[in-house]
């Protein structure tokens, strides 16, 4: 097969390695983006640093702020069970949140109506996703919805809608904390271990911490930031993966040229 020289096959490498350090350095600061709003989430709503200076008042999960509750999950959230049959329009394009797509990078699959043969959920554009599969491993979804129209998910997942929709990052940090986590693994139930399932009627009656609406609105308001940077970051890394693989055929083929008096970065 043609080979390139060895300094355009240098050039090249260069290209797309500077295309994939973008994508990683945007995973990176997902990570620490992430990292960043469930400390906050643990400062604020399991060590209760900001409310230190008021009373406390014992509650079936232990100490709480005074005038802060404890109640059912369904006070902060509701399950949101629409189902559609997406093969019944079989020339759409679906924006369809799967397990493998969240596995695979947390974008969902554009798929078409006739190669999706099960029912699903639709996706409002509030909605938080969280997995009732394997709770072992547990998988919370923040979906960027592009077109609620069609944005669907497989029913493995169940969608959370927050009471109010400014509450979304409160809602999504909230699942993902410690204490939600061992709830709902602890409710799991199946014949094999990595079968296992938790059913929504379950979640929907776990007893949570109510906090006051304002010190919800205030985490919030501190959180969506991040969790928007994170989003955009995600976008741009499918931008970026999909101009690398564009580009490494033409590049390789020759369709696009390379300026021949460039000096790979790093090159004596």
């Amino acid at each position: 097969m043609p080979v390139p020289e060895l300094k355009t096959q240098n050039q090249i490498a260069e290209i797309l390695g500077s295309l994939d350090d973008k994508i990683e350095a945007n995973r990176a600061m997902n990570r620490t983006l992430e990292a960043m709003a469930q400390a906050l989430y643990r400062e604020w709503f399991v060590d209760f640093g900001p409310f230190q200076d008021g009373a406390f008042v014992e509650s079936r999960n232990g100490r709480i702020p005074e005038g802060w509750e404890v109640g059912p999950f369904s006070r902060l959230a509701t399950l949101h069970t629409k189902t559609i049959q997406p093969k019944k329009a079989p020339s759409t394009e679906w924006e369809h949140y799967s397990i493998p797509a969240y596995d695979a990078g947390e974008r969902p699959a554009i798929d078409r109506g006739d190669t999706i043969k099960s029912g699903k959920f639709r996706v409002p554009e509030s909605a938080v996703l969280a997995s009732k599969l394997n709770p072992r491993f547990p998988r919370v979804w923040l979906p960027d919805v592009q077109n609620p129209e069609v944005a669907i998910c497989s029913t493995e997942f169940m969608p959370f809608v927050p009471v109010r929709a400014e509450w979304r990052s409160f809602l999504y940090s909230m699942i993902w904390s410690g204490p939600i986590q061992e709830s709902i693994q602890m409710h799991a139930s199946g014949t094999t271990p990595s079968r296992q399932r938790v059913r929504p009627t379950i979640i929907a009656k776990l007893p949570v911490l109510i906090p006051p609406a304002d010190a919800i609105d205030r985490f919030s308001r501190q959180t969506a930031p991040l969790q928007e940077q994170r989003l955009a970051n995600l976008r741009e890394g499918v931008a970026l993966a999909e101009t690398r693989d564009y580009l490494l055929p033409k590049l390789l083929s020759g369709e696009v040229e390379i300026d021949k008096g460039a000096e790979p970065a790093g090159a004596a």
